[in-house]
């Protein structure tokens, strides 16, 4: 059922619940008319969002936002800008706008993506002709803002807008998400609506944990996915296996970085649990008497140019030096790989200088929209530690923090983003790799010598593949076949997973028994030590709730 509020209406929690305004910031969804030298905003009268999370397993959600808004401002046919953050990873899949013909009829209309230039050159020509048309651009200032001017937005007018948008995460951390967008004392009325997500799971295991896997139809053809997850799922009883005992810090003080105190408090808190954390692995194997301390850190900033504000082996002077740090300027990211270049250089034999980890605060918002290219180095093998990027600023911009978690090719970092509680599980334990997809595909197809129409992303082909899997898991998709082809009698993919030493085996059953219709899960430990992951995929033609609910969806 749908979920209204509005500015009338209070919602009442637990005293002890905290709200989806306190636990995130504020996203912006605005309309804005913009002059030759002025600004002014739109009316959104109404926003409806509709949540489909199909299976949550998956940890994909998809979010489709229709806004109607209202020109009050300016008295004829103006432009407006529509500006949408949403979280990092975030993909904006469609975007219409409602037209009315000439027969009183209405219409959605889809943008297209263009290149930048030729869209620029497609409105003018468009407009010349006096043809209504809208400009999508993406802006500089970060890869989770989307951005799309319409025109024309006639005076007093209702317009109605929609765009669909995949996003990461499990249902409630979308429906906090959309609660971050109207506050109680906005004049917008807010329609949210879910559907799906009904998928029974095994009452014995976490859907965060375990991933899972479904199989359905799209344009007539049978496509599957499995999710391997991000943590080992028996990571809550083994110790970490990375022992850490020096942090570099490197902190972005260009004025992008300065908007939010409460943000630095909330990374402060989770470098004190880091520390705490540490300390007690060095303490519960003897580091501590062999070295005569406990975790250091050494803290770098950066903007456009460099400064080194010393080592601190107390978590408390770390976190007040970075209380007194003074935000100006711009960002240079080009500067991160000199300083990991020269961290990398130290000698390995003192131990005492040798950096296991680096934490990167920034947003990633360079001036001139440059990317840190380590492979210039001398040698990026000499990179032996992880390099991990914080991006739980509001606007971020993930292509150049994925690039330098990237640095190193032995030890890839994490990207630790806002809805991590921590940076423990990215450091103190290794980040898991997918090490290789195994298939029970024919001989002959797997050669290639018979088409059978069975596809594969990763590439199933590949004797190792060794990807970095995100906290959030990793996905592999593809096409089991079609009649015309085959079909292919793949039945079964296993993903090879390694947690540090350990080894991990998913196994997926792509194909049902009659009676099979649900998720099954079964864990075992073979003789060799490997562990062992069984999952049945949801048959998502069986489950008409969810055909329903995607019909509603496109409806």
């Amino acid at each position: 059922k749908p979920t209204i509020m509005s500015n009338n209406q209070t919602h009442e929690c637990d005293k002890n619940e905290s709200s989806p305004e306190q636990k995130y910031q504020k996203h912006e969804i605005s309309f804005q008319s913009f002059g030759e030298s002025t600004s002014a905003p739109l009316d959104i009268k109404k926003a409806v969002f509709n949540i489909l999370d199909p299976a949550p397993f998956l940890r994909r959600v998809m979010l489709g936002v229709e806004l109607t808004v209202v020109n009050s401002t300016v008295n004829k046919n103006t432009t407006g800008k529509l500006r949408l953050e949403l979280p990092p990873g975030a993909t904006v899949k469609k975007f219409e706008f409602l037209r009315t013909e000439s027969d009183g009829s209405s219409q959605w209309y889809p943008a297209t993506a263009v290149p930048k230039k030729q869209a620029k050159a497609v409105v003018y020509k468009e407009k010349e002709k006096g043809r209504e048309v809208a400009a999508v651009s993406d802006v500089a200032s970060g890869s989770n803002v989307f951005e799309i001017e319409v025109f024309p937005l006639p005076f007093q007018k209702e317009v109605k807008c929609r765009l669909e948008s995949l996003v990461d995460g499990c249902l409630d951390d979308v429906k906090d998400l959309v609660a971050t967008y109207f506050s109680s004392g906005e004049n917008t009325e807010v329609v949210v609506m879910t559907s799906g997500g009904d998928v029974e799971m095994s009452k014995d295991h976490s859907s965060n944990d375990l991933g899972g896997a479904v199989v359905g139809d799209c344009f007539g053809k049978t496509h599957f996915i499995c999710r391997v997850p991000g943590y080992n799922p028996k990571e809550s009883l083994s110790v970490p296996t990375r022992k850490v005992e020096r942090i570099a810090i490197v902190w972005d003080v260009s004025v992008s970085m300065s908007k939010t105190k409460g943000l630095v408090q909330k990374r402060c808190d989770h470098l004190r649990d880091l520390a705490l954390q540490c300390n007690q692995v060095m303490t519960e194997n003897g580091r501590v008497k062999e070295r005569g301390a406990l975790l250091t850190f050494e803290l770098f900033t950066f903007g456009i140019e460099v400064e080194n504000k010393g080592i601190f082996d107390d978590v408390e002077e770390l976190i007040k030096a970075i209380d007194d740090i003074d935000y100006d300027g711009g960002t240079d990211v080009t500067l991160l790989s000199e300083i990991v270049s020269d961290l990398a250089k130290r000698p390995n034999q003192d131990h005492k200088e040798a950096i296991d980890s680096v934490l990167v605060f920034s947003d990633g918002m360079d001036n001139l929209g440059r990317v840190p290219d380590f492979s210039t180095s001398q040698n990026p093998y000499s990179i032996d530690f992880p390099v991990h990027c914080i991006a739980d600023e509001s606007e971020v911009n993930l292509k150049c923090l994925r690039s330098i978690s990237a640095a190193s090719p032995l030890c890839p970092g994490k990207v630790f983003v806002r809805s991590d509680e921590g940076y423990v599980h990215g450091i103190l334990f290794p980040q898991p790799i997918l090490k290789s997809i195994k298939t029970d595909q024919a001989d002959e197809a797997f050669m290639e010598e018979a088409d059978d129409g069975f596809l594969c992303v990763p590439d199933h082909r590949l004797q190792y593949l060794n990807e970095p899997i995100a906290s959030d898991g990793v996905l592999i998709t593809g096409i089991m076949g079609d009649e015309q082809r085959g079909p292919s009698t793949v039945s079964k993919i296993t993903a090879e997973v390694l947690y540090g030493s350990d080894l991990h085996k998913f196994h997926f059953r792509l194909r049902f028994e009659s009676t099979d219709d649900g998720v099954s899960y079964t864990h075992s430990c073979g003789d060799d030590g490997i562990n062992q992951h069984f999952h049945s995929a949801v048959n998502m033609l069986a489950a008409k709730s969810h055909k329903e609910a995607a019909t509603s969806m496109t409806d």
